[in-house]
């Protein structure tokens, strides 16, 4: 079971977007005020936090695959991807452009950053789709289904690399109820260190190609 505090960080990291577009707002609209130094701290701060719960949740990925595969067979599954995706950017658009008003109009936009974080960690957000699944992750191939498995009546979402229908799959277990299938990985017989040369070359072409 994943605790309060991991499970904040995690779905924090999800917001690092949003905070890089508000920084480069930031400086476009000032650049020698103590009100930019103090606000441009803070949002280094909170993309630093980000940065660090993304890669916590690359680390419980890949020490998911250290305990073995489960073969399961999946019997109903609903592809949740758009939906997640709709969600935060419907979220980012409301920080960048709340972000933007106050800042331009009020020189507050300090105050906003502050309730902004509050906002994100105080509700107890437990739904692990949205969690868990990084927007990042659909930009390098990622998706995320809700599904049930045979004999088993709980909802279980999965990341996976690859389109999912009904069928048998063998999975990994993230938490109790999230599991992530890696085509190429359990093709190469579940070597973890594979994974991780496979998560950096995508983050790497991505970041690459954005330019």
């Amino acid at each position: 079971m994943i605790s309060w505090f991991k499970r904040r960080l995690i779905y924090f990291n999800n917001f690092l977007i949003p905070f890089i577009i508000t920084m480069v707002i930031e400086f476009n609209i000032y650049n020698t005020t103590s009100s930019f130094v103090i606000t441009s701290i803070i949002l280094l701060t909170i993309i630093s936090i980000t940065l660090v719960g993304f890669g916590y949740l690359l680390y419980f990925i890949n020490q998911s695959t250290k305990l073995g595969y489960e073969k399961r067979e999946v019997y109903m599954i609903r592809d949740r991807t758009k939906l997640d995706l709709t969600y935060y950017l419907i979220l980012w658009s409301i920080i960048v452009v709340l972000f933007y008003f106050f800042s331009i109009y009020t020189a507050s936009g300090i105050y906003v950053i502050i309730g902004i974080v509050i906002g994100i960690l105080l509700p107890s957000n437990e739904d692990i789709d949205i969690v868990f699944y990084n927007p990042i992750l659909y930009f390098i191939g990622y998706r995320v289904y809700q599904v049930n498995f045979k004999n088993d009546n709980h909802d279980i979402y999965i990341i996976s690399n690859k389109k999912l229908e009904k069928g048998t799959y063998k999975f990994y277990m993230i938490t109790d109820y999230l599991f992530y299938y890696d085509k190429r990985l359990i093709e190469k017989g579940g070597n973890q260190k594979w994974l991780m040369k496979s998560w950096k070359k995508k983050l790497r072409t991505h970041w690459i190609g954005s330019k």
